[in-house]
């Protein structure tokens, strides 16, 4: 799907589960919202599914009725919201967030006076690139909520959970005095340390809490927020590459390149395995 300026795309991985991205992208006024979801566990695909729905549709109102991009205060209570609309709706649709979650990256561009914001949790990681003396520049706006932050494990440890290395990641659980059986039977524990849902890693430090960027745009730039499918097999330089290549005019055609090379690379390297899903959204400035 494509419109001025700006595309997304979303392919499910070679899996049995359900595609459990999420991609999406509004206008209204001189503002636009986007981003992507990447849920996990069971029923992480309803997760990623409801965080989108909640989340983009509170931070588009909150910039319509301030005039203006929102506070970090406002944001904290977005994020806050969307997990508590995220759990009652868990409650009433009777699927389970407890060892089930979803990451959010949410963008919103003010065009009138050309300033972004980017605010999220886990890690769906945002770029933004521009052109500079015949190349181009590349920014990761975004730090990824994981157990290789300082900061992050900090507070995990500090609530009683721990990190362990799980199939060479990171992974945050459960103390072995308190650990659970369905997350004992799942991957060993969780990759991000930040995320909507996921109930009852919250007592392992786990939190909903976001974080937050405001950039002042200057230069012809573009936005590109993807999910782990695209940054685990490509690196920032050759998704903006492609991105660049495209231009303003063909944002489409870019995100299709990212997703399909994206996905001839997992392809390449499982070996029969389980790939992961691949998401992309871009957004010219």
């Amino acid at each position: 799907w494509g419109c001025r300026g700006g595309s997304l795309s979303c392919r499910k991985g070679r899996k049995a589960a359900p595609n459990q991205d999420n991609v999406f992208f509004c206008c209204a006024g001189r503002f636009t919202v986007f981003g992507v979801a990447d849920g996990h566990g069971e029923d992480g695909h309803w997760a990623s599914h409801w965080v989108v729905r909640y989340g983009a549709a509170l931070i588009m109102s909150e910039a319509i009725s301030a005039g203006q991009l929102p506070e970090t205060e406002a944001i904290e209570k977005v994020f806050n919201f969307t997990h508590e609309a995220l759990v009652l709706r868990a409650r009433n649709d009777e699927f389970d967030v407890s060892f089930s979650g979803s990451t959010l990256t949410l963008c919103c561009i003010d065009h009138a006076v050309r300033k972004l914001m980017i605010a999220w949790v886990g890690d769906s990681s945002c770029i933004r690139s521009w052109t500079q003396q015949g190349g181009f520049q590349v920014e990761c706006v975004t730090k990824d909520h994981t157990a290789k932050n300082v900061e992050e494990r900090q507070r995990i440890h500090s609530c009683g959970g721990s990190i362990a290395s799980v199939k060479g990641t990171q992974r945050v659980r459960f103390h072995s005095a308190r650990s659970d059986q369905r997350l004992e039977e799942s991957d060993g524990g969780l990759l991000v340390t930040r995320a909507l849902g996921d109930t009852q890693m919250q007592k392992c430090g786990v939190i909903q809490k976001p974080s937050c960027e405001y950039i002042a745009c200057s230069a012809r730039e573009f936005v590109l927020c993807c999910t782990d499918g695209v940054w685990q097999q490509m690196s920032h330089e050759a998704v903006a590459e492609l991105a660049h290549e495209a231009g303003p005019s063909r944002p489409g055609d870019a995100v299709l390149d990212i997703v399909e090379q994206a996905h001839d690379k997992w392809n390449q390297e499982a070996d029969g395995q389980d790939t992961d899903d691949i998401s992309a959204v871009l957004v010219w400035i």
